[in-house]
């Protein structure tokens, strides 16, 4: 996906799927140069897919104080 409101649409799609929040997280990050990771968590209920438990871990690329890339890393069942 590219540009900023490509970005804020998938956002906005992804939330309003949510219907609660149960609980979540994301860890300390990790440097290296013009790039960091987080490991993310979410415990949430979706319209579509009912309550789950989902952990990623997340990759941003940061140029000139903002995130020109992001990759995320989960399992795909």
């Amino acid at each position: 996906m590219s540009g900023l409101a490509a970005i804020r649409e998938k956002g906005r799609r992804w939330a309003g799927n949510i219907v609660e929040i149960h609980g979540g997280g994301v860890s300390d990050p990790v440097v290296a140069g013009e790039w960091f990771s987080v490991a993310m968590g979410i415990d949430a209920t979706f319209k579509e897919r009912g309550r789950m438990p989902m952990k990623k871990i997340c990759v941003f690329r940061v140029r000139n104080g903002k995130i020109v890339h992001e990759q995320f890393f989960y399992p795909v069942a």
